[in-house]
C-alpha cells in the first residue's frame, strides 16, 4: 500500500505504531480481554531485548524503513516522551533487524493491529 500511495502522490499517515501502548506493555500485565495479544507482546519484547533494542526505537525505525515517506503519528503523555520519540525518529537502525522481524513475525492479525476491534474495557 505504501508503494501505491507514493505512485499516486498520496501521503500516508501511520498512526498508533505502539498499538495504543500495547507494544510497550509487559505481557503479564495485560487484561484478560487483551489476552489475544499476549504472544505478540512477548515475542516483540523478547526480540528487542535479545538485540538490546528499546521497543520504542525499533517500532519507530521499523516503520521509517517500511514506509519512509509516511508521516508517523505517535501518542505521548509527557513532553519528555515527545522529545524521546523525536530523537528516536532520527536514529537509524540496521535493515537486517527489520528483515529478521519480518521472518519471525510475518503477518499481524487484524484484531491485533486494529484497536477498533479490541474488546471493550470493563
Amino acid at each position: 500500500i505504501f508503494e501505491l500511495a507514493e505512485e499516486k502522490g498520496k501521503t500516508v499517515f501511520v498512526r498508533s505504531i505502539f498499538l495504543q501502548g500495547l507494544a510497550l506493555m509487559d505481557e503479564n500485565s495485560l487484561l484478560d480481554a487483551m489476552s489475544f495479544a499476549q504472544n505478540a507482546v512477548a515475542t516483540f519484547a523478547d526480540f528487542c531485548k535479545d538485540r538490546n533494542l528499546a521497543r520504542q526505537h525499533f517500532a519507530i525505525a521499523y516503520m521509517r524503513q517500511k514506509a519512509p515517506n509516511a508521516i508517523l503519528v505517535v501518542g505521548a503523555e509527557t513532553t519528555g516522551q515527545v522529545e524521546e520519540n523525536c530523537f528516536l525518529a532520527g536514529e537509524p537502525l540496521s535493515q537486517a533487524y527489520a528483515q529478521e522481524w519480518d521472518r519471525i513475525w510475518p503477518e499481524d492479525s487484524d484484531i491485533l493491529v486494529n484497536p477498533s476491534k479490541w474488546p471493550a474495557k470493563r
